[in-house]
């Protein structure tokens, strides 16, 4: 009887795996931390998804360029928008947040023009990128990648060029990724800083391969039935 409940038990969680993000309301929140060579934290920037947010881009705090002040130990990372493009309207360019829709299952989602730099003043040779998350996806459920697409003029980098970010991680801890140690680049135009996007994807669980799983539980479950129903000798 047991081997019996287990097996609907495990029919029931394949079944239903498909269908858990499709109900959740907000998707996890993507939360990048940049650190100065081994200091505190100086930047943070993140993108947060739900199904309430539609197309573009909407109820982001703000700041403007000519707010930047020069620090030895800052690093700043901030999104880059212009006006009228991707659903931008608000009144200032830069933002420290993005707020965008959780993408469909099977699609993926790319958030551009994330930049980073330090002030000419700045007083590190490198900065490092550390990952925290405020929730804690199904690992089925969703992968996310955070690029590097343009490295600073001047700047001699070999990569890496793409980090994963990871699945788990506390919402107070943070999590360095692997080899996200860069030459630090000294600008007064935050433009011509590194560049980073972050694509996030709505994963759809292979039919295959839960169908194989299935197809073996079924069997197992035949078998079980057939060797109940002999006749004791």
């Amino acid at each position: 009887m047991m081997r019996y409940v287990i097996f609907a038990v495990a029919c029931a969680m394949l079944s239903t795996a498909g269908s858990v993000a499709d109900a959740a309301d907000v998707a996890p929140d993507v939360t990048l931390l940049w650190y100065p060579g081994g200091q505190g934290w100086s930047a943070q920037t993140s993108v947060r998804l739900s199904s309430s947010y539609t197309i573009g881009y909407d109820g982001e705090p703000c700041t403007v360029p000519w707010g930047w002040y020069d620090s030895e130990d800052t690093i700043w990372a901030w999104f880059w928008r212009e006006a009228g493009v991707d659903g931008w309207n608000a009144g200032t360019a830069w933002c420290w947040l993005q707020n965008v829709p959780v993408p469909s299952r099977g699609t993926s989602l790319v958030v551009p023009g994330l930049y980073a730099w330090q002030g000419l003043s700045y007083r590190y040779d490198t900065f490092t990128i550390h990952y925290a998350q405020d929730a804690f996806p199904s690992p089925w459920e969703w992968h996310r990648t955070l690029r590097l697409v343009r490295v600073p003029d001047g700047i001699s980098y070999s990569g890496p060029f793409e980090w994963d970010l990871p699945l788990a991680v506390t919402k107070v801890g943070m999590y360095q990724l692997p080899g996200a140690v860069l030459p630090a680049y000294r600008t007064d135009d935050p433009l011509t800083g590194y560049r980073f996007e972050i694509e996030i994807g709505h994963v759809v669980p292979e039919p295959s391969s839960a169908a194989a799983i299935l197809a073996a539980l079924a069997g197992c479950a035949a078998t079980m039935h057939r060797r109940t129903q002999q006749p004791e000798r």
